[in-house]
């Protein structure tokens, strides 16, 4: 994916060009256990960037190295911080990744 969207001139696509970045970001992520939003994103559709106040953590559905897609769950910022917003919803969010891929591994057998 990272690969297709380098590809991308596209001013919201970035990131992916900037690989030294992208390479802090994706150490940052393993370190800590999941993925966060961008603190500087602020919502809306493309090129019309409106104020939402959110805050959301990730986990991705992981099945050894193939990667389905990923889970995410979004607060208000103002509610709480990350820190404490991942310590409450994590293991729920990581316990439902494991079964969504579970899930898929049950249909693939069939």
């Amino acid at each position: 994916v990272i690969n297709l969207v380098r590809k991308s001139d596209k001013a919201e696509n970035w990131l992916a060009r900037d690989r030294k970045r992208l390479d802090e970001i994706l150490s940052e992520t393993r370190k800590r256990g999941y993925g966060i939003r961008d603190q500087g994103f602020l919502g809306g559709p493309y090129g019309a960037q409106l104020p939402d106040v959110l805050a959301a953590i990730a986990v991705p559905l992981l099945d050894g190295r193939r990667v389905h897609g990923v889970i995410n769950i979004i607060s208000p910022k103002p509610a709480h911080t990350i820190e404490v917003f991942a310590s409450r919803y994590l293991p729920e969010l990581q316990a439902a990744a494991v079964e969504i891929v579970g899930s898929l591994r049950n249909r693939s057998r069939r």
